[in-house]
Order: C-alpha cells, then structure tokens, then sequence
C-alpha cells in the first residue's frame, strides 16, 4: 500500500527489488503468486521481456487476464494457469523468481504450505519476492483489541509475521536476505482509500458506505496501533 498511486508504486518498487535479486530479461521465468488480473505480470514482461506464469484461482480474474493479454498480444510471454498457489502444476525447480503482492495472508493456516512450494519451483538461485500485510512480531497488549477486528473482517486466526516467515522459509531451504519495512503506508493507505470512499458516498448505499468506513478504519487503527507490518520480503533459494 502507497499513499500517492497504490498500485504503480507498489508495483514498480517490486519490479525493482526482483529485478536486484535476479536480473530479469528474455529468457528468464517468474510466476506470480495471486496475480489478479495480470497487471503485474504484464509489466514484468514488457518491460524485460521475461516469461510470466500467473497463479490465480479466480475464474472472473482470469478471463479478464486472459482477454487483455490477448488484446496486447502478449500470449507469448503470459501464462495463465487457474489454480491455487499452494499447489502449481509449474515443474520442479522450473522459474528463476517468485513474486507476489498482498495474496500471501489469504492462505491462511495453509501458509507454510506457499513456501514449500516456492521452494519446490524454484531454480536453485532463484529469488523469491513479496510484500504482504503481516501482525508485528511484538504485539502490544493493549493493541490486541485493534488488530482483533482486521482479524475477523479477513475470518482469520492470525496473520504470519517477518521471524514466523523466515522460520517457515528455513523449513523448506529458502534463506532470508532482507526486509524493506514500509508499515506506515498501511494507515496512509487506507486512511486514503476511506477519505475517498466518503467524497463519493452519494454514489452507494448508507449501508455500504457504513460497513466499509468501518472496515477501512479498523485497518487505519490497528497500523497506527503498531499491530501490522507491511514491506518488501527477499528470500533466495541457496545454488
């Protein structure tokens, strides 16, 4: 999350860090963990020329991937393949680098299981590259409150953290390298995401604006409350 242009910002500082970890260009091979409707992986590909593997278990994204990939000619260097992130049907030891964008925390209890397969898919010296809401690994007691409501909206347990990450990557013979803390652009992020949700209020319902206030305000407090992490994660599969 970005305070001026989410997205692109967002994007273009994971191109760069993929790009410092494994020189991208023809030739090479990424796959994208939850990628959506392939704005990522299209970027990626036109601007090096590397071959994409897009990972996304929604249908609609999908088809929607699918169409603008085709509308930009880009088939060549995109594929699609609808399945979960846990388990790609890529071969073994098969990408030079892994990446993904706020997907990792919808795995839920099933995270070890993204690294494991990160691990497997990965070419020897690969990297892996993500940035994706985690809790602090330090958690203020009285902030448990805070982060207890982004919990429940997100029907999760808990959310994995910078040390649960590095252990759960050490399992499976991936090593840390580093960590790009950017935590202070959650609140940021979302306190802009709701300051233009009530600006345009008029155009939805009171009930939608409500529950969406609510939510984006539940994400604002538990940031400013020290409860959540967000940055840019570099792991590497060791030669």
């Amino acid at each position: 999350p970005c305070l001026e242009d989410p997205c692109h910002t967002t994007v273009e500082r994971l191109l760069a860090h993929v790009n410092g970890a494994v020189k991208l260009g023809p030739g090479k091979v990424v796959a994208d963990l939850g990628a959506a409707y392939g704005g990522t992986a299209r970027l990626f590909a036109r601007s090096h020329g590397c071959r994409v593997h897009c990972i996304e278990i929604s249908e609609k994204e999908n088809e929607d991937n699918a169409r603008v990939t085709e509308a930009e000619k880009m088939q060549d260097l995109i594929a699609i393949h609808p399945e979960s992130f846990c388990e790609t049907s890529l071969p073994n030891a098969s990408v030079d680098a892994v990446y993904s964008i706020d997907s990792l925390l919808h795995a839920g209890p099933k995270r070890g299981d993204v690294f494991a397969e990160v691990a497997r898919i990965l070419k020897p010296g690969g990297a892996f590259v993500y940035a994706d809401i985690m809790q602090a690994d330090l958690l203020p007691e009285e902030g448990m409150p805070l982060l207890t409501r982004v919990l429940e909206r997100l029907k999760l347990i808990r959310l994995g953290t910078v040390a649960s990450d590095r252990v759960l990557a050490a399992q499976h013979g991936l090593v840390a390298e580093a960590f790009h803390d950017h935590s202070t652009n959650v609140a940021a992020h979302y306190g802009t995401i709701r300051q233009r949700l009530m600006e345009k209020r008029s155009q939805f319902s009171d009930a939608f604006v409500e529950r969406m206030s609510a939510g984006l305000e539940a994400w604002v407090a538990a940031s400013k409350g020290g409860m959540l992490v967000w940055g840019f994660t570099v792991m590497r599969k060791p030669n």
